[in-house]
Protein backbone atom coordinates (compact mmCIF):
# COMPACT_ATOMS: atom_id res chain seq x y z
CA UNK A 1 0.00 0.00 0.00
CA UNK A 2 1.32 3.43 -0.96
CA UNK A 3 1.48 6.02 1.78
CA UNK A 4 -0.11 9.41 1.29
CA UNK A 5 2.21 12.37 0.89
CA UNK A 6 1.16 15.41 2.89
CA UNK A 7 2.63 18.69 1.62
CA UNK A 8 3.43 21.71 3.78
CA UNK A 9 5.43 24.83 3.07
CA UNK A 10 7.98 26.21 5.48
CA UNK A 11 9.68 29.57 5.77
CA UNK A 12 13.24 30.13 4.61
CA UNK A 13 14.43 30.65 8.17
CA UNK A 14 13.40 27.09 9.18
CA UNK A 15 13.98 25.13 5.97
CA UNK A 16 17.68 24.26 6.37
CA UNK A 17 17.29 23.23 10.03
CA UNK A 18 14.30 21.04 9.16
CA UNK A 19 16.02 19.48 6.16
CA UNK A 20 19.25 18.82 8.11
CA UNK A 21 17.49 17.24 11.08
CA UNK A 22 18.23 19.98 13.62
CA UNK A 23 14.50 20.71 13.80
CA UNK A 24 12.58 17.55 12.91
CA UNK A 25 9.05 18.80 13.44
CA UNK A 26 6.53 21.40 12.43
CA UNK A 27 3.74 23.01 14.45
CA UNK A 28 0.56 23.92 12.59
CA UNK A 29 -2.75 25.49 13.53
CA UNK A 30 -5.30 22.69 13.14
CA UNK A 31 -7.79 23.32 10.33
CA UNK A 32 -10.33 20.49 10.16
CA UNK A 33 -11.62 21.81 6.82
CA UNK A 34 -8.20 21.22 5.24
CA UNK A 35 -7.88 17.76 3.66
CA UNK A 36 -4.27 17.46 4.87
CA UNK A 37 -5.35 17.75 8.49
CA UNK A 38 -8.25 15.35 7.94
CA UNK A 39 -5.74 12.74 6.70
CA UNK A 40 -3.37 13.48 9.57
CA UNK A 41 -6.16 13.17 12.16
CA UNK A 42 -7.13 9.75 10.76
CA UNK A 43 -3.47 8.73 10.85
CA UNK A 44 -3.16 9.99 14.43
CA UNK A 45 -6.15 7.89 15.52
CA UNK A 46 -4.89 4.78 13.70
CA UNK A 47 -1.16 5.32 14.43
CA UNK A 48 -0.53 4.74 10.71
CA UNK A 49 1.43 7.81 9.72
CA UNK A 50 1.81 9.12 6.17
CA UNK A 51 4.86 10.73 4.61
CA UNK A 52 5.43 14.46 4.88
CA UNK A 53 6.97 16.61 2.17
CA UNK A 54 8.30 19.95 3.38
CA UNK A 55 8.57 22.53 0.63
CA UNK A 56 10.57 25.73 0.72
CA UNK A 57 8.21 28.70 0.82
CA UNK A 58 9.48 29.85 -2.57
CA UNK A 59 8.65 26.53 -4.29
CA UNK A 60 5.29 26.75 -6.05
CA UNK A 61 3.50 23.91 -7.83
CA UNK A 62 1.13 24.84 -10.63
CA UNK A 63 -1.46 22.20 -9.70
CA UNK A 64 -2.07 19.66 -6.95
CA UNK A 65 -1.67 16.64 -9.29
CA UNK A 66 1.86 17.71 -10.11
CA UNK A 67 2.63 18.24 -6.42
CA UNK A 68 1.33 14.78 -5.45
CA UNK A 69 3.15 12.94 -8.24
CA UNK A 70 6.34 14.92 -8.72
CA UNK A 71 9.79 13.84 -7.67
CA UNK A 72 11.09 15.88 -4.78
CA UNK A 73 13.44 18.70 -5.83
CA UNK A 74 15.98 18.18 -3.06
CA UNK A 75 17.17 21.76 -3.20
CA UNK A 76 13.72 23.13 -2.35
CA UNK A 77 11.91 20.25 -0.66
CA UNK A 78 12.47 17.01 1.22
CA UNK A 79 10.44 13.95 2.19
CA UNK A 80 10.39 12.33 5.63
CA UNK A 81 8.38 9.61 7.39
CA UNK A 82 6.14 10.95 10.13
CA UNK A 83 6.85 9.26 13.46
CA UNK A 84 4.52 11.14 15.80
CA UNK A 85 1.55 13.49 15.78
CA UNK A 86 0.54 15.40 18.91
CA UNK A 87 -2.44 17.65 19.48
CA UNK A 88 -2.28 20.57 21.88
CA UNK A 89 -5.12 23.07 22.11
CA UNK A 90 -5.71 23.99 18.46
CA UNK A 91 -2.22 22.99 17.32
CA UNK A 92 -0.90 19.89 15.59
CA UNK A 93 2.75 19.01 16.20
CA UNK A 94 4.10 16.77 13.45
CA UNK A 95 7.43 15.03 14.07
CA UNK A 96 9.39 13.07 11.48
CA UNK A 97 12.33 10.71 11.34
CA UNK A 98 15.59 12.17 10.02
CA UNK A 99 17.81 9.49 8.46
CA UNK A 100 21.27 9.32 10.04
CA UNK A 101 23.99 10.85 7.95
CA UNK A 102 21.58 12.67 5.67
CA UNK A 103 21.97 16.41 5.23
Amino acid sequence: MTKDIIDFKTHSEYFDDEKNGIKNNTVRVLDTNDERFQKLLRAWKNKDYPIIRINHSQLVYQDSDKAQNSICDQQYSFIRTITHIALFNNLMIITWYHPKGEK
